[in-house]
């Protein structure tokens, strides 16, 4: 099991620290530089950075300051690097685990010194409850066993209000509030990182300076909400996409008006539960990918089964989106025809007032439907 933090690198969502129980009694920590595998129950380091430690001397005292603390266990170059006992300045033990300098990592046990009852067990990732861990009361009882993350009790269900709020890989349901995340230091937006997202709801005005959105390959995806005049940056350039792919479970996707002004592609694609497709409102001028291009499509798993979105009911555009628009393709990849294939559950296409608007002059303009839904819809 995975326990990480996201964090920005480089305007991307990406896997900050973190631990990862790897099965069996091994743990990997991911953090102080390094990154270190230890073997719980066995008390040894087995790595650091893909290379063996050596030079590790077991069972050392060693004073850590003038104040009386010490650490009694391993040692390399005068400096904790194993497993071992610290005590306080008052001879009390307060932590028995992995400790690499001055961090506690991987695994341990810390204390009330005072009555030397242990306080928590469990991982720990560069000195804070990480993972899995257990926290007790004074008086040895279970207080909480469970899942943490930077010391506090892991959230599932998070709302950012500020771009330096904690996000993790283990986050279920998110919710974005309104005119937020909207500095420079924001880039393509990809949510691969939270492979346990299940609803994500984005409010209004938020990542206006994103240049692209990748939601694929979500495997517990099942709602997507945006609210007005999202993602209203990224210049116009042809790397502006709303991307979406591969989740099994998305049943809604809602964009609102205003949003996407500027991107220059929307690709909807091998969703095989999806129900309801609406981007922008009617009785709205605001544009949504103006410029851009629409792509809609399924994906044959053998040459004898087409699996395009055999949920789909209703796919509604608002007035103004796609206006004007590049290019319309809506294709089963089995048949590879444009349009819809093998929909029967299909019961209404909506289009807007100067939605899917081709600028004038424009050549190979076309929109086809292949009649192929049940004839009873």
């Amino acid at each position: 099991m995975k326990y990480y933090r996201i964090a920005l690198s480089k305007g991307e969502l990406k896997q900050s620290i973190g631990l990862v129980f790897t099965g069996g009694d091994v743990i990997q920590h991911s953090g102080i530089g390094s990154i270190v595998h230890a073997n719980v129950k066995k008390h040894v380091i087995l790595c650091a950075d893909g290379k063996e430690v050596h030079g590790i001397k077991h069972n050392v005292v060693l004073n850590l300051n003038d104040d009386g603390e010490r650490w009694e266990g391993d040692v390399l170059d005068k400096q904790p690097r194993g497993w071992g006992v610290w005590y306080d300045s008052e001879n009390r033990m307060a932590y028995e685990g992995f400790r690499i300098g001055k961090v506690n990592v991987c695994y341990g046990r810390s204390y009330y010194p005072d009555i030397g009852v242990i306080e928590y067990e469990g991982g720990i990732c560069n000195g804070k409850r990480w993972g899995r861990g257990a926290q007790y009361d004074r008086n040895g009882k279970v207080v909480y066993d469970g899942e943490w993350m930077n010391d506090e009790q892991l959230c599932k269900i998070v709302v950012l209000k500020e771009e330096s709020q904690l996000l993790h890989n283990h986050i279920e349901e998110l919710t974005v509030e309104g005119n937020c995340c909207n500095s420079l230091k924001w880039g393509k937006l990809d949510f691969s990182v939270m492979s346990l997202l299940r609803i994500l709801i984005i409010g209004s005005g938020s990542f206006m300076c994103v240049t692209g959105i990748h939601l694929c390959s979500l495997p517990e995806l099942e709602v997507v909400t945006i609210g007005d005049d999202c993602f209203t940056g990224g210049g116009g350039n042809d790397t502006t996409v709303f991307h979406c792919e591969k989740c099994d479970k998305l049943k809604h996707i809602s964009i609102g008006h205003g949003s996407f002004r500027l991107f220059k592609a929307c690709i909807i694609k091998d969703l095989r539960s999806i129900e309801t497709i609406v981007i922008g409102n009617d009785g709205d001028d605001k544009k949504c990918f103006s410029y851009a291009s629409l792509e809609m499509k399924g994906k044959s798993e053998s040459q004898y089964t087409a699996i395009d979105m055999p949920m789909l009911k209703e796919v509604a555009l608002g007035d103004c989106v796609l206006d004007p628009c590049t290019s319309v393709v809506l294709e089963s990849s089995y048949h590879s025809i444009i349009l819809i294939v093998d929909l029967e559950r299909v019961e209404r296409i909506r289009i807007g007032y100067n939605a899917l608007n081709y600028p004038k002059g424009g050549s190979n303009c076309c929109c086809k439907m292949i009649s192929a839904l049940s004839s009873s819809r």
